[in-house]
């Protein structure tokens, strides 16, 4: 992003994330952009990180916005491996973290307010307040696990087909879960809106 942004997200001392308004001007409180992600983080981290990776997922931001959306994008697709066979009701299995790959988020955080209190244990309760909410929203659902994921993030019902059939493939998953991320950044930097067609696999 090459020109300036209104609004930068910070970390808080407790863990929290939330919206810092860099520019006092009216015209910047004007930015549609700005005022969707300062509402959805006003909601929670979990909401702003979510709405990150779903409906921001191609939008052009500045890094630590990227950086939280990756946290989301990864939460995403292992939301997408889960069994297909939770109806409507029925508990959501639990979305384990993965150690490794915070690990590595941890280490890769770009310069941002409040980077001293990030590590990979910050990011574990960030993943589970992420998996507290979908839960709990995805539990009520009527139609069970997939049509939630159907409804609220279609662009992720796809990969969730795709993420399923490679569950047992640990080496597999974790490739797929790369492509899904390389996809997603293509999109982004060329402007397209193409469903890319290894997403269409399964």
């Amino acid at each position: 992003m090459t020109e300036a942004f209104p609004i930068s997200l910070a970390l808080s001392p407790h863990g929290k994330l939330y919206v810092e308004r860099m520019s006092p001007d009216e015209a910047s409180r004007k930015n549609e952009l700005s005022l969707r992600l300062e509402e959805a983080f006003a909601a929670g981290s979990a909401e702003g990180l979510f709405a990150l990776a779903r409906d921001e997922a191609t939008s052009d931001l500045p890094s630590p916005f990227l950086y939280w959306r990756d946290l989301g994008r990864l939460f995403l697709t292992r939301v997408c491996g889960l069994p297909e066979g939770a109806e409507s009701g029925a508990a959501i299995p639990a979305i384990p973290p993965p150690g490794d790959d915070l690990q590595a988020l941890t280490e890769a955080a770009p310069a941002m307010k409040g980077a001293e209190y990030l590590s990979a244990d910050l990011l574990e309760s960030l993943w589970r307040e992420m998996e507290s909410h979908f839960q709990g929203a995805a539990g009520k659902f009527k139609g069970g696990l997939r049509a939630y994921i159907a409804a609220e993030y279609p662009t992720w019902h796809t990969v969730g087909r795709v993420c399923f059939h490679l569950a047992e493939n640990k080496k597999a998953l974790r490739v797929f879960e790369w492509v899904i991320f390389m996809v997603l950044e293509f999109r982004q930097h060329a402007g397209e809106h193409l469903q890319s067609q290894i997403l269409l696999v399964a």
